[in-house]
């Protein structure tokens, strides 16, 4: 038992001091985030947050983004507000920092049938990858 607890200690330790360190981390990007510039390490996870309500058919879509230097994981994912049917929310676009350089990311809120029709909004960002 005491060679259980023993080992127990040492794997909490362990696990104390790694999240202590620095790693690649991440980073949560927002509408206050509109327009500025972000810098990231390579290898990180860039999560874009932003308000969407599905159920009226708009969500955000990737418009402009250079692959090499950021890169889309996975699909979008929704979280609603609250149980009310056709609550809004917000909707989470995961990227990891590729490549070092610097990309536009530019973002539309709109119908992904609506091919004519101008985005309901604009998101961008300047993501630099060091």
């Amino acid at each position: 038992m005491t060679r259980i607890m023993g080992i127990m200690a040492v794997i909490m330790v362990a696990l104390a001091l790694g999240a202590c360190m620095p790693g690649t981390g991440g980073q949560e990007i927002t509408q206050a985030d509109n327009g500025k510039t972000i810098e990231v390490n390579q290898g990180s996870e860039v999560k874009v947050v932003l308000v969407s309500n599905p159920t009226t058919g708009y969500s955000w879509q990737v418009a402009e983004v250079d692959a090499k230097v950021l890169q889309q994981v996975g699909e979008a994912q929704f979280k609603a507000d609250s149980d009310a049917i056709g609550a809004g929310g917000k909707e989470t676009l995961t990227f990891k920092a590729a490549g070092a350089g610097q990309t536009t990311l530019k973002m539309e809120y709109k119908r992904p049938w609506e091919t004519d029709v101008a985005a309901a909004e604009t998101f961008v960002v300047t993501i630099v990858v060091k």
